[in-house]
């Protein structure tokens, strides 16, 4: 699967490195929607792997149909998204918000770097914001 997001400063991060566990989302053309959970890796022209495998031909017949298909990954599959707003409100005194990210929530390296590209730096301060973005990193091929 080509790449879900815009900058190459992330694939050069990324490449490589697996995201587990995932939880990827896309609609089924008939009004309902697929839910998958898996992993996949980050290369340098975008993801393969296992959740990828599962999912390409539902994937491919989506864009052949529609021309795009909106895919939605959540990054922290098991933990609903008021506990997790909650986690990240915790205060995180001198700790940086990356350090805060991975000791509350388990969140770091490729994740987070997801989370910071789709999220703009001021957003990254709404406990709620980030919360809703990690169950749902929306993405458009």
């Amino acid at each position: 699967m080509r790449q879900l997001w815009n900058h190459c400063q992330l694939d050069h991060f990324a490449a490589g490195h697996a995201l587990k566990p995932v939880v990827i989302e896309y609609s089924d053309g008939r009004g309902g929607s697929i839910r998958r959970q898996g992993e996949f890796v980050v290369s340098g022209y975008g993801i393969e792997g296992s959740l990828v495998y599962a999912c390409s031909a539902a994937l491919r017949d989506a864009i052949a149909r529609d021309g795009r298909v909106m895919v939605h990954l959540d990054l922290v599959p098991g933990r609903d998204q008021g506990r997790l707003a909650n986690e990240l409100a915790r205060p995180r005194g001198t700790r940086s918000l990356s350090e805060h990210l991975r000791r509350v929530v388990g969140i770091d390296g490729v994740k987070a770097g997801l989370l910071y590209e789709t999220l703009p730096k001021e957003a990254l301060s709404d406990a709620s914001r980030v919360a809703a973005t990690l169950k749902a990193v929306m993405t458009t091929k």
